[in-house]
């Protein structure tokens, strides 16, 4: 197992952007022109904010601002005409039910790799991470295990299998103390927070066989998974779609607000519609109420 060392980008952002671009073709597809943010979008919110952003997060705009999967998948990238300021700090990402939030300090703006700063709900800004770089190469990697990949799911893992990797797997900890493995088109991100015998892992695979090789390498018991092009996954594992589905039935029926919805893994409140359509809380991974799912055809 590695760090994710600053010293793989360097200090040119050249160097950082060819191995995010790598990345991101492997576990997703080659970044396009239409991914980006228009550079006159970009201009505009800065001329409104009456100064430039770092030079870094700039281009995180330009050539992945619009990436759906990258900025969407779990937490969600600020658009840049949503951008405002909070002091001397610019939140540019917001963690998927509000509580967390994550800004870059305008007076290091200049700075070739900047601090990112994170504020908990009812809190104070603190450090998260040294680098921008490492930053954004690490919420690549947890987006893409959160729903960016076409294939992908919530199960647990014994940690001895985890911590016991076989040839080809390569092992990285960003936001230190995640850590994910990799593979191929193959991605599999846990907490190294999670001391019990069992660890709740979340995957991605650009395909459906690797969606069942990580399976089998890792002996995951699945919470839910995409629906498998073949619909033979385990009947009682429900899909996304199937969730989706149930989810909107129990709403209709209970009249809930899709923000008011309930975690009874946790107790946990949804804020917004990622936990909700997809039918389990991004916190524990219980399938969400309230009341309890009624998995009967509409």
């Amino acid at each position: 197992m590695r760090w994710l060392p600053r010293s793989d980008f360097g200090m040119e952002s050249v160097a950082f952007w060819s191995t995010y671009e790598n990345l991101a073709a492997r576990l997703l597809n080659p970044l396009t022109p239409g991914d980006g943010v228009p550079e006159a979008e970009v201009e505009a919110a800065e001329a409104r904010l009456g100064c430039r952003l770092p030079a870094l997060l700039r281009e995180h705009y330009r050539l992945t601002g619009a990436h759906p999967g990258i900025n969407g998948a779990q937490e969600f990238l600020v658009e840049p005409s949503a951008l405002r300021r909070r002091g001397h700090k610019v939140v540019f990402l917001v963690e998927n039910q509000g509580l967390l939030e994550w800004a870059v300090d305008l007076r290091e703006a200049e700075l070739a790799d900047p601090p990112v700063y994170c504020l908990v709900e009812g809190g104070d800004w603190t450090v998260f991470s040294e680098h921008l770089s490492e930053f954004l190469y690490g919420m690549l990697l947890w987006q893409c295990a959160h729903g960016a990949m076409e294939n992908h799911g919530i199960g647990v893992a014994p940690r001895a299998r985890l911590e016991r990797l076989t040839e080809g797997w390569e092992s990285l900890v960003f936001f230190g103390d995640s850590i994910a493995l990799l593979r191929k088109d193959m991605l599999l991100v846990y907490s190294a927070r999670d001391t019990g015998e069992k660890c709740q892992v979340f995957v991605g695979a650009r395909t459906w066989e690797g969606i069942e090789a990580l399976a089998e390498e890792f002996r995951i018991d699945w919470g839910y998974l995409t629906a498998d092009p073949d619909d033979a996954h385990d009947p009682d594992v429900l899909s996304l779609n199937e969730l989706s589905a149930i989810m909107a039935r129990q709403a209709e029926r209970s009249r809930t607000p899709w923000g008011e919805t309930l975690c009874a893994g946790c107790g946990g409140r949804k804020r917004t519609w990622a936990d909700t359509a997809r039918g389990v809380c991004s916190r524990c991974g219980h399938l969400l109420g309230p009341p309890p799912l009624d998995t009967a055809a509409p």
